[in-house]
């Protein structure tokens, strides 16, 4: 039984280039490719293919944000990436949005057959040159990655709602400014924390005028 396989990339030579040699492959079946993030989904959605082989950075969508998309609208299909960014930062994301295999551009063509088997077994792959143990500390961090907001309290959720609608002191329930002082010292704790200026920001400036 054949393995089916979309190609994403937005550089038509790239495609080229893994269609000559994954179609040397005799258990392998190149069925579709896409040249941007939106036609990606499209084709996915519509071949259900067992594999997709998904470049990062691509117009319309990009390839992190093709990734949750397809899991969740085409659940069989294992996605690995096929990027020339090595980073942890890229790693580490594109692992967390439900990749599978992270193979970098420039490698030897047996890596992506190996990581498209991989893949359909069930399998994570990465290139050599991140090293097992790093995928190990990767998908660590991947599912340690928790939503600011989950941490607030049902209360703190209230008072941040308020908020952002922009509610005037003079107008909360009372009990609310307490609540409100709390909820500005929890969240420059915990974004303190998380190391983020961006979230401690976004989560004190709404009440720097209460």
């Amino acid at each position: 039984m054949s393995i089916s396989i979309v190609l994403a990339d937005d550089h038509p030579v790239v495609r080229q280039g893994l269609r000559h040699f994954l179609q040397a492959e005799t258990d392998f079946a190149i069925v579709g490719e896409a040249e941007d993030g939106l036609e990606t989904v499209r084709v996915v959605e519509r071949l259900h293919p067992n594999v997709l082989i998904l470049d990062l950075m691509m117009p319309g969508l990009a390839g992190l944000d093709v990734l949750p998309i397809v899991r969740q609208r085409s659940p069989r299909t294992a996605v690995v990436v096929f990027s020339m960014y090595g980073s942890e930062d890229f790693v580490l994301q594109a692992l967390k949005n439900g990749a599978i295999g992270y193979v970098l551009k420039g490698c030897d063509p047996a890596q992506m057959a190996e990581a498209v088997r991989k893949a359909v077994a069930g399998q994570h792959y990465l290139s050599p040159s991140l090293s097992e143990r790093a995928f190990a500390a990767y998908h660590e961090k991947a599912a340690s990655v928790t939503d600011p907001h989950d941490l607030l309290t049902p209360r703190e959720r209230q008072v941040l709602q308020l908020a952002a609608e922009g509610i005037p002191r003079r107008k909360l329930p009372r009990g609310f400014p307490s609540a409100r002082a709390r909820l500005r010292c929890t969240a420059a704790t915990r974004c303190g924390n998380w190391g983020s200026q961006a979230r401690q920001t976004s989560f004190a400036t709404p009440f720097a005028a209460a």
